[in-house]
């Protein structure tokens, strides 16, 4: 009776279904998902968004199709840039797969943004929050004063 060699990775099968199990569990945006938890648990769901730089701006561009202008609040407070606002459930739902709910992102502004300059437009479903950067700012010389 001859003995066979063990080959661990013969089974071409079983590899496969390892790696489709693999692929399952690391399918989709998972951490974002961790994040969007974590981030607040008053909110029951979050847009996506997309933070663009240019040489003189910010744009914070953040998805939200079906949700009413004066449903949307955004404000700024300590250099923090949040956006809030709900999405209204349709009545009648045959099937249900968008969000709804309140929802709530909070960016942190770069330390060269002028807040005052803040504006907010929307066009297609996306809300574009638009910040001026402050114009170059020349070091200055600080005097040391001299001790008696």
């Amino acid at each position: 009776m001859a003995s066979t060699p063990f080959e661990p990775f013969i089974n071409v099968d079983g590899i496969q279904r390892v790696q489709k199990e693999l692929s399952k569990m690391f399918e989709g945006d998972w951490v974002s998902n961790m994040a969007q938890a974590a981030q607040s648990a008053d909110s029951d769901w979050r847009p996506r968004a997309d933070v663009i730089e240019t040489d003189d701006h910010f744009s914070y561009l953040i998805d939200v199709p079906g949700v009413e202008l004066d449903d949307i609040d955004v404000t700024i407070q300590r250099n923090v840039l949040s956006v809030s606002g709900t999405r209204e459930a349709t009545a009648n739902v045959q099937y249900h797969e968008r969000s709804t709910g309140t929802f709530s992102r909070h960016f942190d502004l770069h330390a060269n943004v002028d807040e005052e300059t803040v504006t907010a437009s929307a066009k297609n479903g996306v809300l574009e929050i638009r910040l001026n950067k402050v114009a170059n700012e020349v070091a200055r010389q600080v005097p040391i004063n001299r001790g008696s």
